[in-house]
């Protein structure tokens, strides 16, 4: 029953991305991430690294990392009044790691990034986006 729900909120979650998404006529996002926070242990600063998203019309969104570009469903939350014109990213599983990216209004934003190896791990990066 664990991975049936799984599987069932997840494609109910990329469903209701897919409506959000087609409604989008930005061009994405520049973002830096100075700050890691790798799991079980504190926040530190490190080589900072950038992330641009690509956003055109019609297309799914593109998280661009340094080594590679990975597809992703834009969600916008448009019904909690305290995170209204907060963006996410959710990429697709690449190389056995999924990427979740939140910007909210003022710009802040988080990057976590979730390994199913065998070695599972969860690596948080704290920084800044502006739109393109």
């Amino acid at each position: 029953m664990g991975k049936f729900w799984i599987i069932s909120a997840t494609f109910s979650v990329f469903g209701m991305a897919n409506v959000l998404a087609a409604e989008n006529t930005d061009s994405g996002h520049s973002c830096s991430f100075p700050t890691r926070c790798y799991e079980e242990s504190e926040c530190q600063n490190d080589e900072n690294f950038s992330v641009l998203i690509d956003e055109q019309d019609g297309k799914r969104p593109q998280i661009n990392l340094p080594e590679s570009s990975i597809p992703a469903i834009r969600q916008l939350d448009i019904n909690n009044p305290d995170t209204v014109n907060t963006i996410s990213y959710v990429s697709d599983i690449f190389l056995n790691t999924l990427h979740l990216i939140t910007i909210h209004e003022d710009g802040s934003a988080r990057m976590s990034s979730h390994s199913f190896s065998d070695a599972a791990f969860t690596i948080e990066s704290v920084g800044f986006c502006v739109p393109k």
